[in-house]
C-alpha cells in the first residue's frame, strides 16, 4: 500500500533551499495565471520573486569566493612545509644553542611549556 502522506522536505542549507525556490518559482511563472500559487495570500511569489532573485545572485557570488578560497588555500598550503622545515631547524637548533635554558627560545616566539605531557587514557 502506497503511502498517502509523504513527507516533503525543504532543504536547510541556503543552496539547496534557494535552488528548490528557484525550481517552484520557475514553476509557478511557467503556469502564469493557472498556477495554484497565485491563491497563496502571505509570502506570493510575486513578492518573494525580487529576493530570491537577490539571495541566488549572492550564493553565485559565495559560490565563486568559496572556489577562489580553496585556490587560495592550495596556493598557501605548497610553501608551508618549507616554512616547518626552517621553523623545525630553528626550534632544534636553538634548543642545542639554549640548552642549559631553554625559556631564552621564547624571545624568538616558541612557547615553552614545562609541564609533563599528560598520560593518555586507554579505556
Amino acid at each position: 500500500m502506497a503511502n498517502t502522506n509523504p513527507r516533503i522536505r525543504i532543504p536547510q542549507d541556503p543552496k539547496g533551499l534557494l535552488a528548490l525556490a528557484g525550481d517552484v518559482s520557475a514553476q509557478h511563472v511557467l503556469l502564469g495565471a493557472a498556477s495554484p500559487l497565485n491563491a497563496m495570500e502571505d509570502n506570493n511569489w510575486t513578492q518573494v520573486l525580487p529576493d530570491l532573485q537577490k539571495a541566488t545572485s549572492l550564493q553565485e557570488k559565495i559560490t565563486a569566493m568559496e572556489r577562489q578560497l580553496e585556490e587560495l588555500y592550495g596556493e598557501r598550503n605548497r610553501y608551508l612545509p618549507a616554512i616547518k622545515g626552517a621553523v623545525t631547524a630553528s626550534r632544534d637548533a636553538l634548543k642545542g644553542t639554549y640548552a642549559k635554558n631553554l625559556k631564552k627560545l621564547g624571545e624568538f616566539g616558541f612557547t615553552v611549556d614545562h609541564t609533563p605531557k599528560a598520560k593518555k587514557v586507554t579505556g
